[in-house]
């Protein structure tokens, strides 16, 4: 995972194996049929202390605008669970075509009294949930975000 202190409003995610973008939300949900869940937990001093109230926003790019998949917010636990999003076929991942067997979506997570943590490109996988933890960082007066790409699985 590489980190960056700036958030590039015009990148897109990770796209099917043709590495164009989809034009539209319709167009990702025609081919992206199936589901995979994602839970999120938000936790500061590495995992002692859960972020309860941190809200996480799951966005995905299209070319013709962002689209919000959902929000939620974090439980006293820190964690945002059952965030259910369309993915891939997991039969794809039993075939050669150089298709990609899930879809990749952006995942912010945000707190008044935290760095703001944004994930690219996670993936998510057919019947699979997903779990990505959220180191939150205190806000120390200059840094508004941190960004964290994903490079796409080693398959």
């Amino acid at each position: 995972v590489n980190s960056a202190n700036i958030y590039d409003q015009n990148r897109r995610d990770l796209p099917r194996s043709n590495n164009q973008a989809y034009a539209s939300y319709e167009d990702f949900l025609a081919d992206n049929t199936k589901t995979g869940k994602l839970r999120v937990q938000a936790y500061a001093s590495q995992q002692v202390f859960p972020i309860p109230n941190a809200k996480v926003t799951v966005t995905k790019d299209f070319e013709d605008g962002r689209h919000t998949f959902n929000e939620a917010y974090t439980d006293i636990d820190g964690v945002a669970e059952n965030i259910v999003l369309p993915t891939k076929d997991k039969s794809l991942s039993l075939s050669s075509g150089g298709e990609i067997p899930f879809a990749t979506y952006t995942v912010t997570v945000a707190h008044p009294n935290f760095t703001t943590q944004i994930y690219e490109n996670l993936p998510i996988f057919d019947s699979i949930e997903s779990m990505q933890p959220a180191a939150m960082l205190p806000l120390n007066g200059s840094d508004k975000a941190q960004v964290f790409r994903e490079d796409e699985p080693n398959l």
